[in-house]
């Protein structure tokens, strides 16, 4: 199983982390695509209600309810001289027992 940083702070390998990123960039793509067409057409070709802004909007927000509650068990901090955002454990024995 493999695991960098950022996916063991989210629960996910990082196949399962690629998975989630595919699923969502081709749902944005086909919804780009659409909403181009659908406004050069002066509306003529209706929007996919699937891929409407609300829908992507709504789909974006489902695959993500758990990854904020994930977050919360870190301290972020924002390094001065390279403006990185630092995800710091706040039980650090629990991220140390968890580490692959």
């Amino acid at each position: 199983m493999i695991k960098t940083r950022h996916t063991r702070m989210i629960g996910e390998t990082v196949f399962q982390h690629l998975w989630f990123c595919i699923r969502i960039s081709f749902m944005m793509i086909a919804s780009s695509i659409f909403l181009m067409l659908h406004g050069f057409s002066g509306c003529l070709i209706p929007m996919p209600k699937r891929l409407s802004i609300k829908s992507v909007k709504n789909y974006l927000g489902r695959d993500s309810k758990g990854v904020d509650q994930k977050y919360k068990s870190f301290k972020v901090s924002i390094d001065k001289k390279t403006g990185q955002f630092l995800y710091t454990p706040r039980n650090l024995k629990e991220w140390e027992d968890n580490k692959c």
